[in-house]
């Protein structure tokens, strides 16, 4: 009867979460790998970063690497270094 009950109630809204937490991941994937293209673009980004560290990939080494490549980047464009 629990494993009917759970099967019914539970199980449901467990798949509705891993959705929305990979829908959550994906879109967090495209922020990180999207160049900022104003000053204030790159400061919006940091600060998002720096409220969700974890969850926009603060335990992934290679993740991080990416997004401060892809911010480097554009902060030397908006300067007007050689990228």
């Amino acid at each position: 009867m629990q494993t009917a009950v759970f099967n019914e109630k539970v199980r449901p809204l467990e798949l509705v979460a891993t959705k929305k937490w990979m829908d959550y991941s994906e879109a967090a994937t495209r922020l990180l790998n999207t160049a900022p293209t104003t000053v204030v673009g790159i400061a919006a980004v940091l600060a998002y970063v720096g409220d969700n560290l974890e969850s926009v990939g603060g335990d992934d080494e290679e993740t991080m690497k990416e997004f401060l490549g892809t911010i480097a980047k554009a902060a030397a464009v908006l300067a007007g270094l050689p990228v």
